[in-house]
């Protein structure tokens, strides 16, 4: 599997899924905290939201290192892959314009990439068009994170006869805990099969 470093995103309203100003319209508890706060809870949120999702709505930009294996195909960590900007093998920079990229998340070279090669490719990714259901998920995520001792929001049962409530609550594998946003992202995300 490939591994890479994310390229942090600058701290404005510029690709996003919503602005500050969005988020303490949806959420009248937002506007006790300060802007600075909003943004770590949106950050936040995006990436936790993108990791349950298998994808990305806003343009991400990701450099993957990988080992080549003499085929003519590489599987790059994400799909929705916009365009490559940068690829070497061992160090040496390659031309982008030889490739072939598939958006499911492959990366074709006519001359194979090199067995035990060592292969950085630079991408942007993300799906090009933001459903409303996928941003409202992000801004509920967000609100909790603000403000995580609401409990209504990952509730999944409870009780007054008896006073027990039973609460869903974040696990490996992309589940967040709060049951609209973990359907929003099955609905809307990627299934990820690995083989291999």
């Amino acid at each position: 599997m490939a591994t890479g470093t994310i390229t942090p995103v600058v701290p404005t309203d510029d690709g996003h899924y919503f602005t500050i100003a969005e988020l303490k319209a949806f959420d009248s508890a937002a506007s006790d905290y300060p802007d600075a706060d909003i943004v770590k809870a949106r950050d936040w949120a995006e990436q936790r939201f993108e990791k349950a999702a298998h994808c990305a709505w806003v343009e991400r930009t990701f450099t993957a290192t990988a080992v080549g294996d003499g085929t003519p195909l590489l599987e790059l960590p994400h799909m929705d892959i916009r365009s490559v900007s940068a690829a070497s093998i061992d160090g040496t920079p390659i031309d982008v314009a030889a490739l072939k990229v598939f958006p499911y998340g492959m990366v074709k070279r006519g001359a194979y990439w090199p067995a035990d090669g060592i292969v950085a490719i630079t991408y942007a990714y993300g799906k090009a068009d933001l459903p409303e259901p996928v941003k409202v998920a992000v801004m509920m995520l967000a609100g909790h994170r603000l403000l995580p001792q609401n409990l209504r929001g990952n509730a999944t049962s409870e009780s007054t006869d008896v006073g027990f409530i039973r609460i869903a609550h974040a696990t490996p594998g992309g589940k967040t805990g709060l049951l609209e946003v973990d359907a929003v992202a099955a609905d809307y995300g990627h299934t990820v099969v690995r083989v291999g």
